[in-house]
């Protein structure tokens, strides 16, 4: 695994439904998202016809900017996907819901995270 691919820095967000300002009163929606794990990622656009494309075609609804991210792996993020958590991923100021994360062969090497962007 070539480490040079994993240059782009992404953070992970997770929703805090119970979240308040120094008031008391709830944050609006957006605002409820903290951040818990920061990560290099390997990026890759799902528009093209590649293998991955038709891999992922059923499970999207052919939204514009769909990504895959890879990740080295992290239990961390598997388990809280796992869990249930509603977490996203900020890629340079852009928003991502996450759709699906794979533990890529089983191999606990690396992680594919598909994200569709929030707009």
């Amino acid at each position: 695994m070539n480490p040079a691919l994993f240059r782009h820095r992404v953070i992970f967000q997770e929703y805090d439904p119970e979240a308040k300002n120094e008031n008391g009163f709830p944050l609006p929606e957006d605002e409820r998202y903290k951040d818990f794990h920061s990560s290099r990622a390997m990026i890759k656009t799902l528009n093209d016809k590649g293998s991955a494309y038709a891999f992922y075609e059923a499970a999207t609804t052919h939204a514009k900017n769909t990504n895959s991210f890879v990740f080295r792996y992290s239990k961390l993020i598997q388990d809280k996907w796992i869990s249930g958590k509603k977490i996203r991923i900020i890629f340079k100021g852009r928003k991502f819901e996450i759709l699906s994360v794979i533990n890529d062969n089983e191999s606990n090497k690396t992680l594919t995270i598909v994200g569709r962007e929030i707009l």
